[in-house]
C-alpha cells in the first residue's frame, strides 16, 4: 500500500467534499472493500456489517469476536 502527496505552494489548496456513502452506523472504525462493490464496516462497539454499493447497512454480522 502506498500514498502520494503531492505538495505545492502554488494557487489555491483543491476543494475537498465529503459524500456520505450509508448512514445508521455507530462510530465506523475500518473498511474493507469487497471485490463485488460491497464493502465490510466494523463498527467501534465491536460489530461488522456489509454495506451494499447503494448505501444499504446489513445486520450485525453474527459470530464476530468481542471487543475488550
Amino acid at each position: 500500500m502506498g500514498i502520494h502527496a503531492n505538495c505545492s505552494a502554488d494557487g489555491p489548496p483543491p476543494a475537498v467534499s465529503l459524500v456520505p456513502v450509508a448512514k445508521g452506523l455507530d462510530h465506523p472504525w475500518a473498511v474493507a472493500f469487497l471485490p463485488d462493490g460491497q464493502f465490510l464496516v466494523t463498527e467501534r462497539p465491536g460489530r461488522m456489517r456489509v454495506v451494499s454499493p447503494s448505501g444499504q447497512v446489513s445486520p450485525a454480522l453474527m459470530g464476530m469476536p468481542t471487543v475488550a
